[in-house]
């Protein structure tokens, strides 16, 4: 468990846990033994968590509590989240969002995974940039202010390739009209 920079209390790959009760619910193990912990020990990690409060290195927090999950689970978390939340919530918002290349679709889900989809809608240029398919306009649009720059530089790269994917499929379709195809 680890507070993140907006003040919640997170673990794994950006799994927010809202109250302790949301702690409870994962399979929490002593680093040391990999006994399972109890509630209590749950409840009263997650509070001396919390209380460490966001903007310290990793170490504060692993030193704050003995508590990890068992290997699997956070990844497992993400994938999850990613399956009944983001995907489903990408394709109300982007009603062509399963034709867009792969690129173009990883990078909306990274920036739906850091921003949630409720603050992706502010994204206004962005969204309508894909709407059009034009992912050269959507790289320049997808810039997280709360996101690590490097972060951002591989999500406008996913943009550019999936720009550069469009035309080349553009450029095969128009030379299959031309050669009668």
């Amino acid at each position: 468990m680890f507070v993140d920079g907006a003040g919640q209390v997170t673990t794994g790959v950006g799994h927010r846990l809202p109250n302790a009760a949301a702690a409870v619910a994962l399979p929490w193990r002593h680093r040391a033994t990999e006994m399972p912990a109890t509630p209590d020990e749950i409840r009263s990690a997650f509070a001396y968590v919390r209380a460490q409060g966001p903007g310290h290195r990793s170490l504060t927090y692993r030193l704050a509590s003995d508590l990890v999950l068992a290997p699997g689970v956070a990844g497992g978390l993400a994938i999850a989240r990613v399956e009944r939340e983001l995907l489903p919530g990408l394709r109300r918002l982007l009603l062509n969002f399963d034709g867009y290349p792969l690129s173009a679709q990883r990078a909306l889900v990274d920036i739906a995974y850091t921003v949630g989809l409720e603050e992706l809608t502010s994204f206004r240029n962005l969204l309508a940039a894909c709407e059009r398919r034009d992912f050269a306009t959507a790289a320049e649009h997808c810039h997280r202010r709360a996101t690590r720059e490097i972060r951002n530089a591989a999500t406008r790269d996913l943009f550019r390739q999936a720009a550069e994917a469009s035309s080349k499929a553009a450029f095969a379709g128009k030379n299959a009209r031309l050669d009668g195809g």
